[in-house]
């Protein structure tokens, strides 16, 4: 078995192990995912949800819609838990949570609770995604009709 110190395919010598470099890739390799319990994996895949939220939101004007959709059902799956069985214990119908997943439902605030309980973040992060995505969606389609609303239009009007 190779050992970390033992040079591989290279004429340049063993390899310096004591290099900051080395240290940093061992580190790196040592945290991967794969090389964590499952516990460790559960508490980074939370943490790469709820970073993914807040870096959505925190986006002034970001040019795509998020699919919070899409990124729950990878959550869900991460768990390995049945699809069904998911359904069933939030008490939701499968077609609808099926339709939730691919976009064509919106989240809605009992949706926000049960899987803010479930993954550990605030349910309003979930409704201000949602929210933010619908204000895309309306902004892009309908640029031209809202351009027209300004508030000194307005004042001069009113008086």
């Amino acid at each position: 078995m190779l050992k970390y110190e033992e040079n591989i395919g290279s004429d340049a010598g063993p390899m310096d192990t004591s290099n900051e470099d080395f240290i940093a890739l061992k580190s790196i390799i040592k945290n991967h995912p794969s090389n964590k319990n499952e516990l460790d994996r559960l508490e980074a895949q939370l943490l790469s949800l709820r970073f993914q939220l807040e870096s959505f939101l925190a986006e002034k004007t970001p040019k795509e819609t998020f699919p919070l959709g899409c990124l729950l059902k990878e959550s869900v799956d991460s768990l390995n838990v049945d699809y069904i069985a998911f359904a069933n214990y939030i008490g939701y119908d499968i077609n609808e949570l099926s339709k939730f997943y691919s976009g064509e439902k919106s989240m809605n605030t009992d949706l926000a609770i049960k899987f803010g309980q479930i993954f550990s973040v605030a349910p309003s992060y979930f409704l201000q995604v949602q929210c933010k995505n619908e204000l895309l969606i309306s902004m892009r389609l309908n640029s031209e009709k809202y351009i027209q609303y300004k508030l000194e239009d307005l004042l001069n009007k009113a008086s």
